[in-house]
Formats: structure tokens, C-alpha cells, sequence
């Protein structure tokens, strides 16, 4: 007979799974800022510490109404670790547990208010609807929420980046040469590739550079097959074309949404057929934007 039954052995499981929840009780989540010293690595306590919360009121897009936060101001957060930054080229990059990955112009975090929320005035739970499949999700210890005025609706221009669960935040200097158009590529491919930094590359990458949610496009071979009718309505509602996708459309709530696609497209084509040098032939982000603005007569 064994030294002891299976009660007695279900209860020993149940004692140690009891003193594991245990040990994790008390255990936060942290979020790393990858600065130029080195890595930080803070908890939402330690942030409390160094930070002061602020309470900001927005309206969510996702959720179609006004909410509250308790967050942290990401002017401050930058600041505070990249008193050196030089915003014409950087971009702050927003690393989520789930594979999602924002790059943002560390310019938009100067012009517009944005708060690293840890928790919604009057909420139980800290949770959102996905503005894509509608569902409510958990926001995980830290949510990025800007200040946005946006009616109900009312038809947006662009919206940030929200990402929820985040990680880790550091700032790149400057986005890869790989992810570039040639600097004589057309005013429509440059703009296809800016549209693609905000909207695509989240959850695509690009030579190994990019989130890791969907495939990295330069290896998937399946939509290097298809032609530009299929891939524009692919890019517009991936579902018309494949029930099982779990890509998100692009944002219905964006001015000219047509013409955006179709410049994606030609930025996607341009680098499949680019065999040259990646180390030259390329502008920083700056030249790129002063000359797409003076070829449309912007200031």
C-alpha cells in the first residue's frame, strides 16, 4: 500500500497550489522603461512614488463615451527618464504583453495630453470594449489613454495608439532603413508607408522589425500571390475574405480611408521589389514629412 490515497494526495495539491496564490498575492506587475542608463523596472506602487497620479476624464472611442482615469502623465514619464530627446526623429515604442507593439512620434507626446492609466474612476474592474470585436477585455496594471474630445459619432481624422497591457516603453532614435522606401519612391509610396507605422505595424513586422501579433510581411508569401483588388479588400475587412482572420479592419473612423489603403498597397509592393542596399538611399523621418509637406504646399 502507498504511504498515502489519492484524497490525501488531492489535498496535498490543493495545500500547494493554495501557498502558490499565495506567494503571488501580494506580487505586482511591472513596467520597464528601457532608458539610456539602462533598464527600469517599476511597479505601480513605485510609480505612485515617483509620479503623481492625475485624474483625467476622455472620450474613449472603443467604448462610444466619456470615462475616467487615474493615470500618469506620459509627458512627464519621458521626461523623467529621456531629458535628452530629440523628437524630430524619435518615436516612443509601447511593447504589450500580447505581442502588440506601438510606435509612436515622440512629438505627439508634447502636443497632445496622454496618460499611462492604471485604473477607471468608478470601475470595479479595469476593462474596456475592443473597438474590433466588441468584447470586453482586460486592461492588464497599465493602459495608455490620451485626451481626445471626440464626439459621438463623429467621423475621426486619426486616433491614437491605446494600447492596454503594456510592458515596456523605450525610445528609438530612428525607425529602420529596412522599413524605407527609396527616396525616389513616389509622394503615394511615402505616404503608404507613414500610414503603415501608425496603422500596420502594431501587429506586422518588416524585416524582423514590428509587432508580433500577425506575420512578418516579408515572409509571408500568401499576399505577395494576390493582386491589388484582393489585397485592397483584404486591408479594408480581412473577414470578407477569410471568416477565421483575426487581423482587425482598417479604422472606419479616418479620412480618406480609401486613398490610405491603396498607398499602403504601393509602399507593400515597393519594398517586395527593392533588392538594393538598405544602408543608403534613405530619409530620416523629419525630411521625409517637411518633404511630403511642401509637395502638398503644407506648413
Amino acid at each position: 500500500m502507498y504511504p498515502f490515497d489519492m484524497k490525501n494526495l488531492s489535498l496535498i495539491i490543493l495545500i500547494n497550489c493554495f501557498l502558490l496564490n499565495l506567494a503571488f498575492a501580494g506580487k505586482q506587475a511591472v513596467i520597464e522603461f528601457h532608458t539610456p542608463i539602462g533598464v527600469k523596472k517599476l511597479t505601480l506602487d513605485q510609480m505612485k512614488k515617483r509620479f503623481i497620479p492625475r485624474e483625467v476624464s476622455t472620450y474613449n472611442l472603443s467604448t462610444r463615451r466619456l470615462e475616467t482615469f487615474y493615470g500618469f502623465s506620459m509627458d512627464n514619464i519621458i521626461h523623467s527618464f529621456w531629458s535628452d530627446i530629440k523628437e524630430e526623429n524619435n518615436f516612443v515604442q509601447i511593447e504589450c504583453h500580447d505581442g502588440y507593439v506601438a510606435y509612436i512620434e515622440a512629438k505627439k507626446f508634447r502636443s497632445d495630453k496622454s496618460y499611462i492609466a492604471f485604473k477607471g474612476k468608478g470601475k470595479a474592474k479595469f476593462t474596456t470594449i475592443n473597438g474590433f470585436s466588441k468584447n470586453l477585455v482586460e486592461l492588464g496594471d497599465f493602459y495608455l489613454v490620451w485626451k481626445e474630445s471626440y464626439k459621438k459619432g463623429h467621423a475621426t481624422k486619426r486616433r491614437h495608439h491605446w494600447p492596454w497591457a503594456i510592458k515596456s516603453i523605450r525610445i528609438i532614435n530612428e525607425l529602420p532603413n529596412k522599413l524605407k522606401p527609396e527616396k525616389s519612391a513616389s509622394v503615394n509610396t511615402n505616404w503608404g508607408y507613414l500610414n503603415f507605422v501608425k496603422q500596420c505595424l502594431t501587429c506586422h513586422q518588416i524585416h524582423g522589425f514590428g509587432g508580433e501579433i500577425g506575420p512578418d510581411l516579408m515572409e509571408s508569401a500568401n499576399w505577395k500571390k494576390q493582386d491589388n483588388v484582393w489585397l485592397y479588400k483584404y486591408i479594408d475587412n480581412p473577414q470578407s475574405l477569410n471568416k477565421e482572420s483575426q487581423m482587425s479592419k482598417f479604422p472606419v473612423h479616418i479620412d480618406i480611408r480609401d486613398v490610405r489603403i491603396k498607398n499602403i498597397i504601393l509602399y507593400l509592393r515597393h519594398l517586395v521589389q527593392y533588392k538594393g542596399n538598405y544602408k543608403e538611399g534613405r530619409y530620416k523621418h523629419k525630411e521625409l514629412l517637411n518633404i511630403l509637406k511642401k509637395k502638398q504646399g503644407l506648413k
